[in-house]
């Protein structure tokens, strides 16, 4: 949570945004349709989160959860409190945050663990230790080579164990990542548009994931295209209403089969083959 983000600019809405509706949908091989699977309501003040709605569908089942934001006086967190709302969603959860001169230097997890936080004297982060009830380590992460502020490499240990993530993050967005183990490497880079928008995930076996948005007149992103060519299956549209400060709103939590077929070739051309044959029955 150090370096997690609360705020609206964060995630590249416009400071007036004060509440985002997110539906994200998924073709359903069974059904041969499209099907919400989730859906996330973010409630904003001021550009600081203040509530996070989670809703997970299987079939006629439904799972809700429910994160609240608390600030202090000086608009550092405060405390997370998950709570879950309807069906067995996870369990309840208090996360408080812990400051020394303006730092966060720990953030207890009631319960499960605490993590520990470290500066060099310029203020850089430099290592996370996050240790359990037992106080035994199981998560140690380690921010070097700094350029600036934005821009490092995070290394993340779990335990005792010699397996690693590496990431490589240049203005604050990462764009390399590094799987290790004793046995097993993997590669995978990423590309943004100018507006910080993931436009590409690419693997080292040259499979990727693309991504393609609509935005409204804000530049906020209302429609996401997620693409993978080698699993079309796992291809995942999102769609989003954005409510502003003046009680005006852009976008739709409904499902646009529009932006669908213009960048999903398979569902494309599947759609024009059952139109075809739908005019050859009637």
């Amino acid at each position: 949570f150090a370096q997690q983000q609360f705020r609206t600019s964060d995630f590249g809405y416009s400071d007036d945004v004060v509440k985002v509706e997110e539906s994200l949908y998924k073709f359903n091989i069974e059904t041969k349709e499209f099907v919400r699977e989730s859906t996330y309501t973010t409630e904003i003040k001021n550009t600081y989160f203040q509530k996070q709605t989670l809703e997970s569908y299987f079939g006629d089942k439904r799972l809700i959860g429910e994160y609240t934001y608390s600030y202090n006086s000086d608009f550092t967190l405060k405390e997370i409190i998950y709570k879950p709302l309807e069906g067995n969603f996870g369990y309840p959860m208090k996360f408080l945050f812990q400051y020394e001169k303006g730092k966060l230097v720990k953030m207890i997890i009631e319960g499960i663990s605490t993590t520990y936080y470290e500066y060099d004297r310029t203020g850089n982060l430099i290592k996370e230790i996050q240790k359990d009830v037992k106080n035994e380590v199981v998560k140690v992460t380690t921010y070097q080579d700094y350029k600036g502020k934005s821009s490092y490499v995070k290394i993340q240990k779990d335990g005792i164990g010699t397996d690693f993530t590496k990431e490589y993050f240049e203005n604050s967005i990462v764009t390399r990542k590094e799987l290790v183990s004793a046995d097993f490497k993997s590669i995978t880079t990423y590309t943004y548009d100018m507006n910080k928008n993931v436009l590409s995930q690419v693997y080292d076996d040259s499979s990727r994931i693309d991504y393609n948005y609509e935005f409204d007149e804000k530049n906020n992103r209302i429609k996401i295209a997620k693409l993978s060519q080698a699993l079309p299956e796992d291809n995942s549209f999102t769609f989003i209403k954005i409510t502003y400060a003046d009680g005006t709103t852009s976008g739709s939590t409904s499902l646009d089969l529009d932006f669908v077929k213009k960048h999903d070739k398979l569902f494309r051309e599947k759609d024009s083959l059952m139109q075809q044959y739908q005019k050859v029955v009637y």
